[in-house]
């Protein structure tokens, strides 16, 4: 199992670019790079998943009703495991072994 990161204070999709940022050691792109040096910064996550629908998904006051739901995806080459505000593991993605 990979690392997990928790918190409670933000989304659960800025969770999710901050534990990969983190495991990858790429920068999380900024609204404001504009030096073309974004070849080391993640891509959106919109590209992979909706952010507004991951966020929804946890939006819920009632703590209980998120000990059901769990959100698996891929990123970036990483499996990620979102099981609630701020909960999310990273793990990278197991390359299967070739045939010889």
């Amino acid at each position: 199992m990979g690392p997990t990161q928790q918190a409670t204070d933000q989304t659960p999709a800025m969770a999710v670019i901050e534990a990969v940022a983190s495991v990858s050691g790429r920068r999380i792109r900024s609204r404001r790079d504009t030096d073309g040096a974004e070849h080391d910064a993640l891509p959106p996550l919109y590209e992979t998943i909706d952010p507004d629908a991951l966020n929804a998904l946890f939006d819920s006051p009632d703590a209980a009703s998120h000990s059901a739901v769990t959100v698996t995806f891929r990123y970036c080459g990483y499996d990620v495991i979102v099981e609630g505000p701020g909960q999310v593991t990273v793990t990278e993605r197991e390359r299967p072994e070739r045939e010889t």
